[in-house]
């Protein structure tokens, strides 16, 4: 996805291109700035910044991507220096999530917190932090990845290398195996399909949304906890069956909050129709 962003947060023309996930780093590389300059070749605007927000494990205080899940074959990607190098401007790259929580945090009107939290749920669990009103990187730029807190520490190793993370069960393939398991199934069932059969009352899919929620709520609880929040954002595909697992989330999120958050702390959905990421991507000049 690609946008041209005024200075005042205003989307000018967005668009799309493709890109391969069997691409190696070098034509990786390649592909984005073909594509980008393509997009940007379509008008006449004059642009003074890039920004880049990408799934994976990324350094944003040095703009690099060392690997990512959706690409396995890139390996340190100098995000930030290649769009320099091909546009001639000053050029920014962080972590999608990272960079949708800053964009969250600017333009969904949550100007009466500086302490939140956003994240994805989607095929990966992402998260990014905003913390005293600044973009929060960590110590290597990855803070953050909610989906790699520990759900289980019993459970199975997972792609980012920890052990029972959260991404497992909540992740869209670990979510439709849990309800293979629950249903009894071997074909894979998407979560649009599951969210329906709940709705008409099928008891293996209401299951598989409450245990969903009780897991997310627990983390968030404790997210909550360690971080004194003052907003959650949830956004990502999932985001849809916000009324499936809202219930046991919630349940779970108030039973493992410390007593002075209970009341405090508030979970929303996105209003910025999945244009948290661009808007964040456009302005991370302003989270240096």
């Amino acid at each position: 996805k690609c946008a041209i962003v005024s200075d005042d947060g205003e989307i000018v023309r967005s668009g799309n291109f493709p890109t391969d996930p069997n691409h190696n780093t070098a034509e990786f590389a390649n592909a984005l700035v073909d594509g980008a300059g393509d997009f940007l070749h379509e008008g006449n605007e004059q642009i003074k910044m890039i920004g880049a927000g990408m799934a994976g494990f990324t350094d944003g205080n040095r703009g690099i991507v060392y690997e990512s899940p959706n690409i396995p074959n890139i390996k340190y990607l100098e995000l930030a220096r290649i769009l320099t190098d091909g546009f001639g401007v000053p050029s920014y790259a962080e972590n999608d999530a990272t960079a949708a929580a800053w964009g969250e945090y600017l333009f969904g009107g949550h100007s009466d917190v500086r302490n939140m939290m956003i994240v994805t749920l989607g095929t990966g669990i992402g998260g990014g932090l905003v913390l005293d009103g600044r973009l929060f990187r960590g110590e290597k730029g990855m803070a953050g990845e909610f989906g790699q807190t520990i759900s289980d520490p019993e459970g199975p190793v997972c792609g980012g290398g920890g052990k029972g993370c959260l991404e497992h069960w909540i992740g869209r393939a670990g979510f439709e195996e849990d309800y293979r398991h629950r249903a009894g199934l071997t074909e894979t069932v998407e979560p649009k399909i599951i969210h329906d059969r709940a709705v008409n009352g099928e008891q293996a899919a209401i299951d598989a949304w409450n245990e969903y929620g009780k897991r997310l709520g627990i983390q968030l609880a404790s997210a909550a906890n360690l971080l004194d929040l003052g907003s959650i954002v949830l956004t990502g595909g999932l985001v849809g069956a916000w009324s499936m697992f809202e219930g046991a989330m919630m349940e779970a999120f108030r039973t493992y909050l410390i007593t002075p958050h209970k009341d405090t702390v508030r979970i929303t959905c996105s209003e910025l129709d999945g244009k948290a990421g661009i808007l964040g991507a456009a302005f991370l000049d302003k989270a240096q």
